[in-house]
């Protein structure tokens, strides 16, 4: 909800990337810029369970899954 409600830079076409795409982001982190690479987690769209999310940890690539009650962050892309 919070990317689809997202109007920056005059844009508001954003969206939460699936895993794949997050990953793809995470590939290309150092040339984007602006991340949090000290282990934190970002939530992708793409779901394990209806309580497990998929996640990618930005320090090393790490792909899995948390439950959803847990705390992540979110790096919103555009279409």
């Amino acid at each position: 909800q919070a990317c689809e409600a997202l109007n920056e830079h005059g844009k508001d076409d954003w969206y939460l990337p699936a895993q794949g795409e997050l990953y793809v982001v995470w590939q290309n982190r150092l040339a984007i810029d602006d991340f949090l690479l000290g282990g934190q987690l970002y939530w992708s769209s793409s779901e394990l369970y209806a309580n497990l999310a998929r996640i990618v940890r930005f320090s090393d690539g790490f792909q899995g899954f948390i439950n959803k009650i847990n705390v992540a962050y979110i790096r919103c892309v555009r279409r």
